[in-house]
């Protein structure tokens, strides 16, 4: 199964630290994940939440030129994608492969997914074809980061 979703905040604007320790979910981080959840329902009614152990492939395709720590959006990326049921917890994923593609307009994200026992976990292939703009595709605008 491929999915193509919107680029990821980083795991520094997921979370918000309030003033006694307790962290939150950030309102940018929220927005994301239900944006993820909403695009997974609308464009791969197909999913079905997997109970297999997983092997988990994703491509990042940064918005802009900037450096990038690509571990810093895993964590939003696959909380998100859990919520979304397209597995039953992160914690299936035997296999996590992570690597840095082109910069595309707006950035986005290619999730390719399988089980480990070696079948598809999805049943609907995505042809190249499709993965070209995949940034405009998502439909949803990515928000500025904000420089330090």
């Amino acid at each position: 199964m491929r999915l193509i979703l919107p680029y990821p905040p980083s795991i520094n604007q997921y979370y918000r630290v309030l003033p006694k320790g307790r962290v939150l979910i950030s309102k940018r981080g929220r927005l994301y994940r239900s944006s993820v959840i909403d695009l997974i329902k609308r464009r791969y009614p197909y999913v079905i939440e997997s109970r297999d152990r997983l092997d988990v492939r994703i491509e990042l395709q940064p918005p802009d030129r900037r450096r990038r720590d690509l571990d810093n959006v895993l964590k939003p990326l696959l909380d998100s994608m859990t919520y979304a049921h397209v597995w039953a917890d992160d914690s299936q994923i035997d296999i996590l492969l992570i690597e840095r593609g082109e910069v595309c307009r707006g950035g986005c994200v290619i999730v390719t997914i399988e089980s480990c026992s070696g079948r598809a976990a999805g049943t609907t292939p995505v042809s190249t074809d499709d993965l070209s703009g995949c940034c405009s595709q998502t439909g949803i605008q990515s928000q500025p980061s904000r420089q330090a």
